[in-house]
């Protein structure tokens, strides 16, 4: 459905360097990394709105890389809205029709109820969009990207600006219009709970650079390199020396990662799996779960549980304790 090749994009003193990438059809597709790394500007190389140094956008099989953006089939949303002050919601969202022959305007303004609907925006299509909440600004971008009916909807951070509650309720919005439209659709979003809730696939960027590419469990349990792992919060990244390396029937030295759901801890030995005896050194809230970590042989192990796990366990911070890991649970790490 889309194929980038080798894309270079030069702004200012942002490179964007060799960046290759397949999205497929009707795929739910994900861009993660820091701020700063690139993923507008994938985005936007996708659109056509910046220019390419290098390389080629193919969308439908069909090369789109000096296609004006109005005719690739692809709509884009934004995190500020990017909304007309002066027009009201209704306008907003059919503007852009203006550009649609009248037989295309017709077949687009066939799905408007089924779209105000879904986004449940029916009672503000007469309001402007000075007196909407942040949650209603957003649905409104959304069905303006959705009323031409693209190939591609391009996503760029569409909840972050948003409360808690608002931002999940849009989440599960974004979810049925992809499963009943079948749009393929690339979100950028530095929400992991949004990521493992959506995506199909996934691809890590850094620096300009995709450094890792792959499905939402490659990614999360087995990433490639320490900074992925690092990135998607594998907390227990451990550099092991031959003798170590082969207490996890490695061979060292190597790096390897886990994370922190992948470790368990209790005061009895584990039968199965590797057992390593450690000491309890801290117990902290971390946001729904409860985050121990434990030391052993200079190494720290970070492991998380429920309160009411961690109350049966009777373990305290000082206390000997025993830490359990399955094999299949650990990645090995690229420097």
């Amino acid at each position: 459905m889309i194929r980038l090749e080798n894309l270079c994009v030069r702004l200012g003193n942002f490179r964007l360097d060799n960046v290759s990438l397949e999205v497929g059809r009707e795929e739910f597709f994900v861009l993660l990394g820091p701020t700063g790394a690139g993923k507008s500007v994938i985005l936007e190389s996708i659109a056509g709105l910046v220019p390419l140094k290098s390389g080629r956008v193919i969308v439908r099989g069909e090369d789109m890389t000096t296609t004006r953006p109005e005719n690739r089939g692809i709509s884009i949303c934004y995190q500020d809205y990017c909304l007309f002050p002066h027009m009201n919601v209704e306008k907003n969202i059919l503007y852009g029709l203006k550009f649609k022959s009248c037989e295309e305007r017709q077949k687009c303004l066939y799905n408007f109820e089924y779209i105000v609907g879904i986004l449940k925006i029916g009672h503000i299509l007469k309001r402007r969009p000075g007196t909407l909440s942040g949650g209603e600004k957003q649905r409104v971008s959304i069905a303006r990207a959705l009323i031409v009916q693209p190939d591609v909807l391009l996503l760029d951070e569409p909840l972050s600006a948003l409360d808690p509650g608002i931002r999940e309720s849009i989440q599960w919005e974004i979810k049925e219009i992809h499963q009943r439209l079948g749009i393929t659709t690339i979100m950028i979003t530095h929400s992991f709970e949004e990521t493992r809730s959506l995506a199909d696939k996934v691809a890590v960027v850094s620096g300009g650079n995709i450094v890792q590419c792959g499905g939402v469990d490659d990614i999360f349990k087995k990433p490639k390199s320490i900074f992925t792992a690092n990135f998607v919060g594998m907390k227990t990244i451990l550099e092991l020396d031959e003798k170590k390396a082969a207490g996890f029937g490695l061979k060292g030295p190597c790096s390897i990662g886990i994370r922190p759901e992948n470790i368990m801890v209790s005061k009895s030995h584990f039968e199965r799996g590797i057992d390593i005896s450690g000491k309890l050194i801290s117990i902290r809230s971390a946001g729904t779960l409860l985050e121990m970590k434990v030391e052993s042989s200079g190494d720290i192990y970070t492991a998380c549980a429920t309160e009411k796990e961690i109350k049966r366990m009777g373990a305290m911070p000082g206390d000997s304790v025993h830490i359990g890991i399955e094999m299949d649970d650990i990645a090995l790490l690229q420097k």
